[in-house]
C-alpha cells in the first residue's frame, strides 16, 4: 500500500468512525465536513514534500486549487475575519470568486496532465472535465462535484494507473462525497 492510498484509507476511515461514534453515543451521524478543506490541503502538502524532486506543473495548479478552496473554508473564514468582514466579502462574491478559481485550477490541473508526455488520456476527458466544472459553477445542484473529482482519478486509474497522483483525485473524491452526504442530511 502505498502512502498516498493509506493517507486516503486512513483518513476515510477516521471521519466515517467519527460520525459512528457519535450515533452511538447521540443517536445522530455527522461528519465534520469544515475540516476536509485542512485535510486536503494538509495531503497536497505531504505528497507536494515526499514527491519534491518530481513535482510536476498539474500537481502545482492542483495544490492552488486547493489553496483558493480552503480560503472559502467556514472554519478559517470566522478565525480570521469579523463577522461584518465576513458578510462584507460575501456580500461583495469574494468567496464566491475563491471557489470559481479553485475549479478552474483543478481543471487546468488535468488538462495540463492530459497533455503531459506521459499520459495516454484522450482530449475528451478533459473537455468532459469542463463541462462537468461549468455544472458545478452554475446553479446545477452541489451533486455534480464528487463527479468532478472522480472523472480525473478514473482516467488517471484507466489510462497511467501507476501515477500516485491520482489518490489525490479519490481523496477530493471521497470528501467531497462525504460533504454531499452532509449537505443531503441536514436538509
Amino acid at each position: 500500500m502505498t502512502r498516498e492510498k493509506r493517507f486516503l484509507f486512513l483518513t476515510v476511515l477516521t471521519f466515517v468512525m467519527y460520525g459512528f461514534s457519535l450515533f452511538l453515543d447521540a443517536n445522530f451521524f455527522v461528519l465534520p465536513f469544515p475540516l476536509f478543506d485542512f485535510v486536503l490541503f494538509w495531503a497536497i502538502g505531504r505528497f507536494c514534500i515526499s514527491h519534491f524532486k518530481e513535482i510536476k506543473p498539474y500537481q502545482i495548479l492542483f495544490a492552488l486549487g486547493v489553496l483558493f478552496k480552503l480560503c472559502t473554508n467556514e472554519l478559517l473564514i470566522s478565525f480570521i475575519l469579523s463577522k461584518e468582514q465576513a458578510l462584507l466579502y460575501a456580500k461583495a462574491g469574494v468567496f464566491d470568486a475563491f471557489f470559481l478559481f479553485a475549479v478552474v485550477l483543478w481543471s487546468a490541473s488535468f488538462i495540463a496532465f492530459v497533455h503531459n508526455k506521459q499520459s495516454t488520456i484522450s482530449i475528451y476527458w478533459s473537455l468532459m472535465h469542463i463541462a462537468i466544472g461549468f455544472g458545478v459553477l452554475s446553479t446545477v445542484p452541489f451533486w455534480l462535484m464528487p463527479l468532478f473529482s472522480l472523472l480525473p482519478a478514473l482516467a488517471i486509474e484507466i489510462n497511467n494507473p501507476k501515477i500516485s497522483f491520482k489518490w489525490l483525485w479519490y481523496l477530493k473524491f471521497a470528501l467531497d462525497l462525504m460533504t454531499l452526504a452532509m449537505l443531503h442530511l441536514m436538509h
